[in-house]
């Protein structure tokens, strides 16, 4: 997916919003189909923008990789038990009853991503708050692999464990990116 179709394509005009899909020829859909947004699938689209802005030295994309970031996480995180939908309509309403470990990741991932060239202390303040929220909700011990899903507020939809690859994943990507950020402050 390239950079000029994301932004010209799937980004929501009127809200900021990545959309999870559209006709083949671009067009925004209509129907049952119009304006899903999938906040985990954006925060992970955020950490590629930021990470192709910093293989270009583009200070400007890095800027719209954060700034998408952030809308994504305002639209996506529910300011009444915590945690990040799955899955928002254009008007930021869930479409589904749970949260999944997946979503909680990309953002912890982009997060940290973020924080390479970005010294801001609401990035900061914010992987806090998801971090706190996803290893109390998902984990029954810090050692543990995560459930895949839980309710709305929170409790275990049912006891299956995430697969190898989401959750090692992002653990190595942010320790990789912690690196990076220190790399960069240390020069």
């Amino acid at each position: 997916l390239g950079l000029y179709t994301l932004f010209e394509k799937h980004l929501d005009p009127s809200t900021g919003l990545i959309v999870e899909a559209v006709a083949p020829d671009g067009t925004p859909y209509t129907g049952s189909q119009r304006g899903l947004i999938k906040p985990g699938a954006a925060a992970e689209t955020c950490t590629a923008i930021m990470m192709e802005a910093d293989r270009r030295n583009d200070r400007d994309l890095r800027r719209k990789g954060v700034d998408l970031l952030e809308r994504h996480f305002e639209a996506g995180w529910d300011r009444q038990y915590g945690g990040i939908f799955y899955e928002i309509d254009l008007d930021g309403q869930p479409t589904e009853d749970r949260k999944d470990a997946w979503t909680q990741a990309e953002f912890m991932r982009a997060f940290v991503t973020a924080t390479v060239t970005e010294a801001d202390d609401w990035i900061a303040e914010t992987y806090a708050q998801i971090h706190s929220w996803a290893f109390d909700k998902y984990a029954d011990n810090p050692d543990d692999l995560w459930r895949i899903s839980v309710t709305r507020d929170g409790k275990p939809i049912y006891n299956r464990r995430l697969d190898m690859v989401h959750h090692p994943r992002m653990l190595l990507s942010i320790l990789e990116n912690l690196e990076r950020r220190d790399r960069t402050l240390n020069q």
